[in-house]
């Protein structure tokens, strides 16, 4: 795939090399976004983290993600199935958009988990203290670091995506990311 739209060979890598940071890239006139989706995992009551990889050319995106069996942007394809939706009516970079729209609605769906979890687990300590409590507080808190180090990132991406100075980026589809 990548061959075929001539994505650039560090591209590639970053798009192979799983666990980094969210980060924007603009080279040979594509830009490449990396970012992590966060899950919530209820059974293990846990954040879990895939990376995403997105790249907007001038007609065109193209998106990797790790596992995917968690089909991520299925609605964002359904959308695109409605032939007169402003979504299939729009160039690629409202695409881009979208999709990045869609992974930061993950996080708060992620921050609402967790303000649930502690919301039960302050219920629990008002009742009875005890050292179980305080391993689930120990718990909540490792998840929420997960949370903050991927928020300060994609925040810096957004707004790379704000001043960025790309053809590829219409001033129409900037303005959303403010």
């Amino acid at each position: 795939v990548c061959q075929h739209f001539g994505i650039h060979y560090l591209i590639v890598e970053d798009i192979i090399s799983v666990g980094q940071r969210p980060k924007m890239d603009e080279i040979d006139n594509v830009l490449f976004c990396l970012l992590n989706m966060l899950y919530f995992n209820e059974q293990k009551g846990a954040v879990e983290v895939e990376q995403i990889s997105i790249v907007l050319g001038k007609d065109f995106v193209i998106s990797f993600q790790e596992d995917a069996s968690r089909d991520v942007f299925n609605g964002l394809r359904e959308k695109l199935r409605i032939p007169n939706s402003k979504l299939r009516q729009s160039k690629a970079d409202y695409l881009c958009y979208m999709m990045l729209d869609m992974i930061v609605d993950h996080y708060f769906l992620v921050m609402e988990k967790l303000s649930e979890r502690i919301e039960v687990l302050e219920e629990k300590i008002i009742r009875h203290s005890n050292t179980r409590s305080l391993a689930e507080i120990n718990n909540l808190r490792k998840e929420l670091i997960v949370l903050k180090r991927n928020v300060g990132p994609v925040r810096d991406l957004v707004n790379g995506f704000i001043r960025s100075e790309s053809d590829l980026l219409e001033d129409r589809t900037t303005k959303y990311f403010k």
